[in-house]
């Protein structure tokens, strides 16, 4: 946390320490109002895929999120699709899961009842499990 705070103040950040409970409604109130949050936490992740760490994080159900993502913020192709993070024991509601994917190496059709929810069809799925 100390360096995380010297490095914002080196570049001259905004911020304040919010309690877990603060930050989490925060996040999701934003999520929700079609916000894009910028999220690290811990040690650095390396690799292709972000683990958790690392993450841009967005709603799934807003059509505008991918492409304000992908064309604004990532700067890539528009259609790239996203990789959703979700409990594991939750992942079957919303995936046509084949196999478990802790680390985002395989793509999972969206179940067939929420398809219309979410604007694409497939994911790069990410399960996490239940902090204890």
């Amino acid at each position: 946390e100390e360096q995380i705070r010297d490095e914002l103040e080196a570049c001259g950040a905004v911020f304040h320490r919010l309690s877990p409970e603060e930050l989490d409604q925060r996040v999701s109130t934003s999520i929700e109002d079609g916000g894009v949050i910028g999220w690290f936490q811990g040690r650095m992740e390396f690799g292709p895929r972000s683990l958790g760490s690392r993450s841009i994080l967005g709603d799934p159900r807003r059509s505008d999120t991918q492409s304000n993502m992908n064309l604004r913020i990532k700067f890539r192709e528009s259609f790239r699709p996203f990789a959703p993070v979700v409990l594991e024991e939750k992942a079957a509601d919303y995936f046509d899961i084949v196999e478990e994917s802790p680390y985002m190496l395989v793509v999972s059709p969206i179940a067939t009842g929420i398809r219309k929810a979410i604007p694409q069809e497939s994911a790069r799925l990410t399960g996490i499990d239940l902090l204890k």
